[in-house]
């Protein structure tokens, strides 16, 4: 190879590095995963209701309950999981409903919506293999459900499309676009360092 194949090969190589992201703490983490340009958080306002959904590493679930067990290490990195999130004027959406209303939704987000929540990877089209919806009684910022998939089901080298089905706040189906790589080099993060 001569010296401009040489010169060619080290940008090639040096563009490629400094695409990871480069995340040495809790802070740098959550900041790579909130910028809608790294592909992890994607928001839609349909009607004045703000729909959000952001990929949670599992590193962060594993710091939230402060654990070090490699049993339970093993059985979170065995998932995908994702946070979405429902607000109206910056305020939990389901606090601005009507009571009937209201009292459908949070039957409907609490046990079904696991059937209305899938992952387009490839081919492939899973249904979210559990859904666990937190009642905050109007303490948020917004109404979150969290997502959870197997991830050997929706691994993916190409792309990743969540899908939700309309669930009864007539938004119609609304689709995420995830950036697979990030997610891919996400993975491997060490959560001890953070």
């Amino acid at each position: 190879m001569n010296i401009s194949g040489h010169i060619a090969m080290t940008v090639i190589v040096s563009l490629l590095l400094g695409c990871q992201p480069k995340i040495n703490d809790r802070v740098a983490l959550n900041k790579f995963i909130n910028s809608e340009k790294n592909g992890l958080t994607e928001k839609k306002s349909i009607h004045e209701i703000d729909v959000t959904l952001k990929y949670l590493p599992w590193q962060l679930i594993a710091l939230r309950y402060k654990t070090k067990e490699d049993v339970v290490i093993n059985k979170l990195k065995k998932n995908y999981f994702f946070l979405m999130s429902f607000s109206k004027e910056g305020k939990e959406l389901l606090k601005q409903l009507d009571f009937n209303t209201y009292s459908d939704l949070v039957q409907v987000l609490s046990f079904r919506m696991q059937g209305k929540v899938n992952a387009w990877s490839g081919s492939n089209i899973v249904q979210a293999g559990d859904c666990s919806f937190q009642q905050t009684f109007g303490l948020s910022g917004a109404n979150e459900l969290l997502v959870v998939f197997e991830a050997d089901k929706i691994r993916s080298k190409t792309d990743l499309k969540i899908v939700v089905e309309e669930f009864g706040l007539k938004l119609g189906r609304l689709e995420f676009d995830f950036n697979v790589n990030n997610i891919n080099s996400l993975y491997n993060l060490d959560y001890r360092n953070l």
